[in-house]
């Protein structure tokens, strides 16, 4: 059962009554904005095709032209979220950004969005802010640009506030005084693209484009802190003590100090212009699975001088690694798996492998190997100089696992997430699968939850 949807993309927007409503990748949410606490319903709904709000009532439309229907009405006297109950023969019009072009004078490019009144025209562009125009003249009058990124999907106006769908959520601009509009962005605190996630003690970190976003499990998750910046692109974060290691694509290894929870800050790091994709940590040495300049070794004794000490390099591309007392297990992407040994010497080495090779795991001398469309190849490496196939899974797009007690959960792309029993890795049994309307690209286990991130359509919890 889903508990808990932190962040993701926002789609399209409306208003009503007091609520604002969306759908943000993996289903629709329902804000009230005007009660004294703002509260927050998610609806679940997957292969969404369309929303309409008519007569106190929001009509679902998915994309087999099947009806739903929430009762507005009821959630908004009873303050409690009614069933959605299906709803055949409704003729519904499905509504979201505008596709019309529009041609009048003075427009950036093609509109992404267009809202009107009486007295403004709103024109809103993908990535080039908005534009005001006086309606029916079509003369401009003001220009507003996002502080940062922005991709808008859809806005609404209403009266004078501009709700607007965006890759980092719900954005809200009060335009009472155009000449000053005020940007309200209080909804956006789990803005980014959820890429990975660790549990540390009762927090959850979630690495993104913009960097980790702090969760506290025993406060219904709610923001604790964060350290946030354009510039990081983290592909995944591990914890060892007080410290988070974060593999950033875009410019290295970054280590943050989380002794003092509510303020994270970055304390060392290594420049490598390849960027990082994957670490793991053994002991007093950080292992980083480097791109195309290989595995490289570094010893963080002292964290803010770190050495490096190996490396291993053949110019194939170096996007996963795991570390255990036995050796160095390193995922290559097209060119399969290597198996090292602690100096960063090679053992073994398999290729031919039908898909990427994105995240690699042993356990109990099985490896574990993810490998895109190709699913999920499992060997024999009791011996780790000759690895033996022993099966292999369909498993959507396999992107990240996760191995938990006789348990191997998988992050499946568009198929979400997806349990084997591996009881028995001869005879792998199928267990059950969480779906996903956006691409699941890393997850995470513990004794309670499952952590499920999809990319633009944020974090997803759920009870195991």
């Amino acid at each position: 059962m889903l508990l808990k949807k932190i962040g993701g993309n926002w789609h399209n927007v409306d208003i009503w009554q007091g609520f604002i409503i969306g759908y943000k990748s993996g289903g629709v949410i329902v804000i009230a904005i005007d009660r004294p606490a703002v509260e927050e319903f998610y609806i679940p709904f997957y292969d969404f095709g369309g929303f309409k709000i008519d007569d106190g009532a929001l009509y679902l439309k998915n994309n087999q032209d099947e009806i739903s229907r929430l009762d507005l009405l009821s959630l908004r006297e009873e303050k409690k979220l009614p069933a959605l109950e299906k709803f055949p023969g409704y003729d519904f019009e499905a509504v979201g950004p505008i596709e019309k072009a529009v041609t009048f004078p003075g427009l950036k490019e093609e509109p992404r969005a267009v809202d009107a009144n009486e007295k403004i025209t709103v024109v809103a562009y993908k990535q080039l802010g908005i534009d005001f125009f006086l309606t029916g003249a079509f003369e401009k009058i003001f220009h507003y640009d996002f502080p940062g990124y922005s991709f808008i999907d859809d806005i609404k106006l209403e009266d004078d506030k501009l709700y607007i769908a965006d890759v980092f959520g719900l954005r809200i601009l009060d335009i009472s005084d155009l000449e000053n509009p005020v940007l309200d962005d209080r909804l956006t605190f789990a803005k980014g693209w959820a890429k990975d996630s660790v549990v540390y003690g009762r927090y959850v970190i979630v690495a993104d484009v913009l960097g980790i976003k702090i969760y506290d499990k025993d406060k219904d998750f709610i923001l604790t802190g964060k350290i946030e910046s354009n510039r990081n692109r983290i592909a995944k974060v591990v914890t060892d003590g007080f410290y988070a290691f974060l593999s950033c694509e875009a410019s290295g290894l970054k280590i943050a100090d989380l002794s003092r929870i509510e303020e994270p800050r970055l304390v060392s790091g290594i420049v490598l212009p390849q960027g990082v994709w994957d670490c793991a940590v053994c002991g007093n040495h950080v292992y980083l699975a480097a791109y195309t300049q290989g595995l490289i070794k570094v010893d963080f004794t002292d964290i803010k001088n770190l050495e490096q000490t190996e490396s291993f390099g053949s110019g194939e591309e170096f996007i996963g690694i795991y570390v255990n007392e036995k050796a160095v297990f390193a995922a290559c992407s097209y060119g399969g798996f290597r198996i090292l040994d602690h100096s960063l010497g090679l053992i073994s080495s398999v290729s031919g492998i039908e898909g990427r090779c994105w995240t690699i795991l042993e356990r109990n001398g099985f490896l574990f190997a993810a490998v895109g469309q190709g699913g999920i190849y499992v060997y024999d490496v009791k011996n780790l100089k000759k690895p033996i196939l022993v099966n292999r899974l369909k498993a959507g797009d396999a992107r990240d696992i996760v191995i938990q007690g006789s348990y191997l959960y998988t992050a499946a792309g568009q198929e979400g997430l997806l349990v084997y029993d591996i009881s028995d890795v001869k005879d792998i049994k199928y267990n059950k699968k969480i779906p996903s309307a956006a691409f699941t690209r890393g997850i995470m286990v513990d004794e309670s939850y499952i952590y499920k991130a999809d990319g633009d359509g944020g974090i997803e919890v759920y009870e195991k």
